[in-house]
């Protein structure tokens, strides 16, 4: 079975920004090329939204892109079930205005693509490029077993990841 990574959204957790004119990678691929991109440099991140007492728990932030940015607790979780070939780490360093606050989080980029829309059973309501990359949809259908053997990978057409049954078990 395969899951959507989704983000949590609740307005009282930090919420992190991405700024393409400061980082050496830009958004796009980060969220959509599932290509390998070399990156020495640490990713500046900008906190916008902070609840000091709820931060040094969490596993995962909430940001403006659609990339996990996580822990090492996940990482760690992620190297165990996931293929080294199949996701990129990109280190970052998370500033409130100017003041460093700490570079414990990384993007994980799936580097597997999975084509796992069954489009018989699929409503795309806003195709952004026609056939290449849907923003909204009204149903959503994935193909049965879609992830195969695989436990993490970006669905072909669109920004979602997803996750295996196994995966998503263990990161709860």
């Amino acid at each position: 079975m395969a899951w959507f990574w989704i983000e949590n959204s609740d307005e009282t957790l930090p919420y992190v920004m991405y700024d393409n004119r400061i980082n050496v990678v830009q958004s796009h691929d980060l969220t959509t090329n599932t290509k390998y991109i070399k990156c020495n440099e640490k990713l500046h991140l900008t906190l916008e939204r902070n609840q000091q007492s709820n931060s040094p728990h969490l596993h995962s932030l909430h940001s403006s892109l659609t990339c996990p940015l996580v822990d090492g607790v996940t990482v760690d979780l992620i190297k165990e079930y996931v293929n080294k070939n199949d996701f990129q780490l990109f280190s970052t360093e998370l500033y409130n205005k100017k003041k460093f606050i700490t570079d414990k989080y990384k993007f994980v980029k799936p580097l597997r693509e999975i084509d796992g829309i069954d489009f018989t059973q699929t409503k795309i309501k806003d195709w952004v490029l026609p056939d290449i990359y849907f923003q909204r949809y009204e149903t959503l259908r994935l193909k049965d077993n879609c992830l195969g053997n695989f436990h993490y990978a970006r669905l072909k057409y669109s920004r979602h990841i997803l996750i295996s049954d196994t995966l998503k078990q263990k990161l709860e």
